[in-house]
């Protein structure tokens, strides 16, 4: 599919620029990378282009674009120049060149490299200038030039480039499966995470319960997946899904800080009991090769499957604490008492009457469910064994939900 897309792109520049002699058209200008062959690069989010960069993790740049000759004749001595410079204080921090130049004959395309740049830890909002030049002079200097832009930030996660571009697919045979979905992060140091956050679209059928998990993933013959840490299930709520383009996040903290080792590579991903019918993931961007996952679990009597995606997921890690959770999680304003209980539990809400209560195992299982046209009720409990519940109620077009301990 990728070449797919690029063949296109090439075709639409070709016709627009038959009438011209000398022509480069550059394309894919990007500053991200991610190999799994070489992965010594110190950034820890080089699968993919972001355009927020947390600041205890400055980028690792490295130049590239794809440089097409759309004008009829061989193009001499091509080089690829960029620029990267602070756009709120004009100051330029890297001037950088290709390190050998080349030719292009007529119809051809070639990527160009310009080298590799470590940012430095200092917040800001910067920008990336692409431009190739050549011996001849070029008749549609327009296009020769491409510029990208990012920011450091203060913020506990690295944000991808998109938003939702598509989500993920119902799969024939596996709709009521459980389900996970995400991305691998290359770990270079030591480093303590808070939480995930994901993007979902906006047919996600609601209530759904998603989780977040974390596995150490070594790449031999097939890949192998370790379980490092899990959270406990929540309620997505609708404020957070994305119709196209959005860009809204539901966060997912772990109980406890999770350390993960440097020099290793995480699969980091969201999931949900309910199923990929359920649970429709936001794709955005076009994934590098091994970086992005659909995951189906070990379920009744099907073994764990693992299949790669072409997109990325919009699933990201915390690095720090989940400020933002009261302002993407719908406000609690659901009472239960007594917690701990044990025989009944009494629900209350101040938002309006609940219309509809589900009451959640830890998996993320709905085990009882109850139409109520009431701002109260009440709920007999014996026969639920001694554990954690996730009360679920909807109000007003939203679920909110709280955990209650049977003693």
């Amino acid at each position: 599919m990728k070449a797919i897309l690029l063949l296109s792109v090439f075709c639409v520049l070709s016709l627009s620029g038959l009438s011209q002699v000398n022509d480069l058209a550059l394309d894919s200008s990007t500053y991200g990378d991610f190999d799994f062959y070489a992965m010594e690069h110190p950034t820890g989010f080089e699968e993919m282009e972001y355009s927020i960069y947390p600041i205890d993790v400055p980028p690792f740049l490295k130049f590239s674009a794809i440089c097409h000759n759309v004008g009829t004749a061989t193009q001499t001595d091509v080089l690829l120049k960029v620029r990267v410079r602070n756009s709120e204080t004009n100051a330029v921090l890297l001037n950088g060149i290709s390190e050998e130049a080349f030719n292009i004959q007529a119809g051809a395309d070639l990527e160009l490299r310009a080298g590799t740049f470590q940012m430095p830890a200092e917040l800001g909002q910067y920008e990336v200038t692409y431009d190739v030049q050549q011996d001849q002079i070029d008749e549609n200097p327009d296009n020769t030039k491409d510029t990208l832009s990012f920011e450091i930030t203060e913020d506990v996660y690295a944000r991808d480039r998109n938003g939702l571009f598509s989500e993920s697919l119902i799969w024939s045979g596996y709709e009521s499966r459980p389900v996970e979905i995400g991305n691998v992060f290359y770990i270079p140091q030591n480093m303590t995470f808070q939480g995930v956050e994901c993007g979902l679209s906006n047919n996600t059928l609601l209530p759904c319960a998603v989780y977040a998990k974390i596995y150490q993933i070594e790449f031999g013959k097939g890949i192998t997946l370790s379980e490092v840490a899990v959270s406990q299930p929540l309620i997505v709520t609708q404020s957070t899904l994305n119709a196209f383009g959005g860009e809204s996040f539901q966060s997912i903290p772990f109980t406890a800080e999770v350390e993960l080792t440097g020099g290793k590579a995480y699969l980091v991903v969201v999931g949900s009991n309910d199923g990929i019918g359920v649970m429709r993931m936001g794709m955005s961007q076009f994934a590098e090769d091994f970086s992005a996952w659909t995951i189906f679990p070990e379920f009744q009597n099907s073994t764990q499957e693992a299949f790669e995606n072409d997109r990325v997921a919009m699933v990201r890690l915390d690095m720090d604490v989940l400020s933002s959770v009261s302002e993407k999680i719908a406000s609690t304003t659901l009472s239960l008492y007594p917690s701990p209980g044990t025989d009944r539990v009494n629900l209350s809400t101040t938002k309006g009457n609940i219309d509809e209560l589900r009451i959640l195992s830890t998996e993320g299982r709905t085990i009882f469910s109850k139409k109520i046209n009431s701002n109260s009720t009440s709920v007999d409990t014996r026969e639920l064994a001694a554990g954690v519940y996730i009360f679920a109620v909807l109000t007003d077009g939203q679920w909110t939900s709280q955990k209650w301990v049977k003693e």
